[in-house]
């Protein structure tokens, strides 16, 4: 026993050694040039032709009732929830006239660049304010619709989903990607409201189907948010240590920053690389294509903690969004517009025929090039002629 017991002191002992020397004399590897893949792209656009500009802009003239209770009323009438109060919603329009006329300045530009974003805790406060104008333009579509004017209600529907969309396309954060999803289902759901009771003329409907369905974010613009995420994600690990000093915790974890056993800043930095990578890969496949994010097992306990890079991967897994739920929000906006989309142009060969098709094929080619895909599955949208509906297979991936 005692033979042992010398034998499993000698172990330990040894365990230590080579753990505090690795800790001493470890050296950090050399950073790594960043690949073209992730570089990123911004643009020289004048302040003029920047739409971003008019929509800060009207930031400043936004007059938006600041209660609980008048924001309640609005989010009502919008989803209709509440009856509509004509008086209300004008009142409301007139006060916010200039903030509107400054977004109408913003979506004649043909690009809309952000500010480059080199912190996770940049302050945003006009993503709020955003919000708050695309709801003054969803009043608008509807008082316009209410009031027998049609045309110009599709037309200010159409100018929500461009405001979303140059949002969504201007290089930003992710959150104010989001921001711009949803503006952009504000109008659809608008669009939506308005789609089934329309009487406008067939080539209307196939002109205000064709620029809806228009509006989806390019890749390059998803690519340019992940690119973004990307080197605000390096950045946070190029500051770690410097900021976390106000408890005994953080004290902890400033130290371990700055050891090269426990944190190693370029070997985090390439996790993060690999992973971004794998995202603007897999960014335009359809979500039955993207696996789930799972929890590693070595998440369920502290001796992960202890491997070379411990903390570094700790806040590697903590800054990664989820890529399922991204692409999963992104599909939902993609196929709500080639949903809204498609019921015009189904309304618009009714008018035509005098009957609603039996498939969608029956719109290809006088209506549509070919059947948009399901960005769920990737499958042709699904329709029921005998149902009168037009749908997606969501998330579930369940028809």
């Amino acid at each position: 026993m005692k033979k042992i017991a010398v034998i499993l002191i000698a172990f330990v002992a040894l365990m230590i050694a080579a753990l505090v020397t690795a800790f001493v004399l470890s050296a950090p590897p050399p950073p790594e040039t960043i690949p073209p893949d992730l570089q990123v792209v911004r643009y020289n656009i004048p302040a003029e032709s920047n739409a971003y500009t008019y929509f800060l802009r009207a930031t400043n003239y936004m007059r938006y009732p600041e209660s609980r209770e008048a924001e309640i009323r609005i989010s009502g009438m919008i989803e209709g929830r509440t009856n509509w109060d004509a008086q209300f919603a004008a009142a409301i329009l007139l006060s916010n006239e200039q903030a509107l006329a400054e977004i109408d300045r913003g979506l004649a530009c043909s690009r809309c660049q952000m500010p480059a974003r080199e912190s996770y805790d940049t302050p945003m406060p006009h993503l709020p304010c955003w919000r708050n104008l695309a709801r003054c333009m969803a009043l608008r579509s509807r008082s316009l619709f209410l009031n027998s004017r049609q045309e110009e209600a599709f037309e200010s529907v159409r100018k929500s989903l461009a405001f979303g969309s140059l949002i969504q396309g201007g290089s930003g954060t992710l959150i104010e990607h989001m921001a711009g999803a949803s503006i952009r289902r504000l109008g659809l759901n608008e669009l939506t409201n308005m789609a089934g009771r329309c009487s406008l003329s067939s080539s209307s409907l196939v002109h205000y189907a064709a620029s809806i369905m228009g509006f989806e974010v390019s890749p390059e613009g998803y690519r340019n948010v992940l690119v973004g995420e990307y080197h605000m994600s390096c950045a946070f690990v190029d500051r770690c240590g410097q900021n976390y000093r106000t408890n005994a915790y953080g004290r902890l974890v400033a130290t371990l920053a700055r050891t090269s056993y426990f944190f190693q800043p370029a070997a985090t930095k390439r996790l993060s690389r690999e992973i971004y990578t794998q995202w603007m890969q897999a960014a335009e496949k359809p979500l039955s294509l993207i696996a789930r994010d799972e929890p590693e097992d070595d998440r369920r306990h502290l001796l992960h903690f202890l491997k070379p890079n411990g903390l570094g991967r700790s806040i590697h897994r903590f800054m990664r969004p989820s890529f399922h739920g991204m692409i999963a929000a992104r599909c939902k906006t993609k196929a709500v517009s080639r949903c809204c989309g498609l019921l015009l142009l189904l309304k618009a060969y009714q008018l035509d025929h005098g009957h609603l098709p039996a498939t969608l094929d029956a719109l290809v080619p006088d209506y549509l090039a070919q059947v948009p895909a399901d960005p769920f599955d990737g499958k042709p949208m699904r329709y029921s002629a005998e149902r009168k509906i037009v749908y997606s297979v969501g998330e579930n991936l369940t028809d």
